[in-house]
């Protein structure tokens, strides 16, 4: 007989503490006996993932969208495929035309993150007429283009531009298009998509809004994940009033002054000094205001993705004074890298200490370990985790520690976030000793005793094969003569 018995408020709070992120807040939504202890327990999660219409938790993803419905064989084919995708990521208005007014409606608790790739643009009437007007012109060209020779991105220019006509045209009369709107959350399982949906009589934002407050909002301590990430194409991310974060690291685009301030009120004091920094973009970083931001110089670790040719990022690199640095799609020139390494030596870094560098080619990372090689005091080591490149050059710093620069292929890895990955990486580290390669004296003798080895083991070989081969000669034979008898 199983027991009835209850389980107590104390430990209800320590289990709630162990569950996963997500199961434990679809029991508090359902079970409201475990609300209370729900609030008042920590939460944790290994991965929040934020953006303006979408919220990740751990391996599941919330995403919201407003679906336009319409009859049967209407509506532009771009708004179909929106559809498709979890709905338009805008406010719609009456017309089913962006609202740029309400996409920007400030609530209590939302967080302002800036983007050049969300730029906040209103055109007045005058301006948008002459804009669709163009657009009419240059459409029937382009379909007379596309019916010749199709073309993916012309196609998909075409249904842009109709979709665009297709609203304004409904402005300009006064009409409102047939369509109905919902507001639909997609949540993303590892077994499928789940959809609910309701009708557009409220705006989106505010359903936003409501379900995080479900999920994150009244909590009595900070939510606590090691990887907290912005969506890099920011906006106005709705958060709850009392929400505050407890990170070990954060992934945020290249404006970090402006983004740190934002978030001032959400991560609290003890989140920093970070144990990791993830950087995106290129644009605004080489401005001091943001490579030389506190939460960078003082963060452990500090990944660079998606890295363009400045002579900035050189600078930079030569101020950081992080522990471990990954810099991806690295554009230095040998020179430029040797330097690097003459300022780790010059500083003594202390053991841990680890300088990645995403390199494209082959060419390029044996050039730069040739020159590295001349200098004085280097010396070769072992190293076999690369088979293109089975050494790494040693440098002792102090009487305990080394200067290590070693590479590696990065052949089906998912080390990088983004698709043009490089092929090699540099990695120069500092550790402790290591096995010192043998002369070319003691190599060569090596290579001759394993030549002999190989010599001796094939004379054994094919003595053997012989030895049976005679063996079932000399049986078959004897099987032949005493069946002749």
């Amino acid at each position: 007989m199983m027991s009835s018995k209850q389980i107590s408020y104390p430990s209800l709070k320590a289990i709630l503490q162990y569950m996963e992120a997500n199961q434990r807040i679809q029991l508090a939504i359902q079970c409201p006996e475990v609300r209370t202890a729900d609030r008042v327990a920590p939460l944790h999660a290994r991965l929040i993932y934020l953006g303006r219409t979408f919220i990740q938790i751990n391996k599941i993803l919330y995403h919201f969208g407003v679906i336009r419905h319409f009859p049967p064989n209407c509506g532009p084919e771009l708004f179909h495929e929106n559809n498709r995708k979890g709905g338009a990521q805008n406010e719609l208005d009456e017309f089913s035309t962006r609202d740029l007014l309400a996409d920007y409606e400030f609530l209590e608790g939302d967080v302002f993150i800036q983007s050049p790739d969300n730029p906040f643009v209103i055109r007045d009437e005058e301006e948008d007429n002459q804009m669709h007007e163009g657009n009419q012109r240059r459409l029937e060209d382009l379909r007379m283009l596309e019916e010749v020779a199709p073309d993916p991105e012309r196609r998909e220019l075409i249904e842009l531009m109709e979709a665009g006509i297709y609203t304004w045209q409904h402005r300009k009369r006064g009409v409102k298009p047939k369509v109905t709107h919902f507001i639909q959350m997609t949540t993303v399982l590892r077994e499928g998509r789940r959809i609910e949906r309701v009708e557009y009589r409220r705006r989106m934002y505010e359903g936003v809004k409501y379900i995080l407050n479900r999920f994150l909002g009244d909590r009595k301590y900070p939510v606590r994940t090691p990887n907290l990430r912005l969506d890099l194409k920011g906006g106005i991310i709705r958060l709850p009033e009392t929400l505050k974060f407890l990170v070990s690291g954060i992934g945020i685009s290249c404006q970090v002054d402006q983004i740190m301030r934002a978030l001032e009120d959400v991560i609290v004091k003890e989140s920093f000094p970070l144990d990791h920094l993830k950087i995106n973009g290129t644009d605004d970083f080489g401005l001091v205001r943001n490579s030389e931001h506190q939460v960078v110089r003082t963060a452990r670790r500090v990944t660079f993705y998606n890295r363009s040719q400045t002579n900035e990022w050189f600078d930079i690199i030569m101020n950081a004074e992080n522990l471990i640095l990954e810099f991806l799609n690295c554009y230095f020139s040998t020179e430029q890298l040797s330097l690097i390494v003459d300022k780790l030596v010059a500083e003594k870094r202390c053991r841990g200490t680890r300088w990645s560098f995403g390199i494209g080619k082959k060419e390029r990372v044996m050039d730069f370990l040739h020159f590295i090689a001349r200098k004085p005091g280097f010396i070769a080591a072992e190293y076999e985790e690369c088979p293109e490149i089975q050494f790494l050059l040693v440098l002792p710093i102090t009487e305990e520690t080394t200067l290590q620069i070693r590479c590696n292929y990065l052949a089906n890895t998912s080390y990088y976030e983004d698709k043009e990955r490089p092929n090699w990486l540099i990695k120069i580290s500092v550790g402790g000793d290591v096995t010192i390669l043998e002369s070319e004296e003691e190599r060569f003798r090596r290579r001759m005793g394993q030549e002999v080895k190989r010599w001796k083991l094939g004379t054994v070989s094919a003595f053997f094969v012989s030895f049976i081969g005679l063996v079932v000669w000399f049986l078959m034979n004897m099987y032949e003569h005493y069946r002749r008898k």
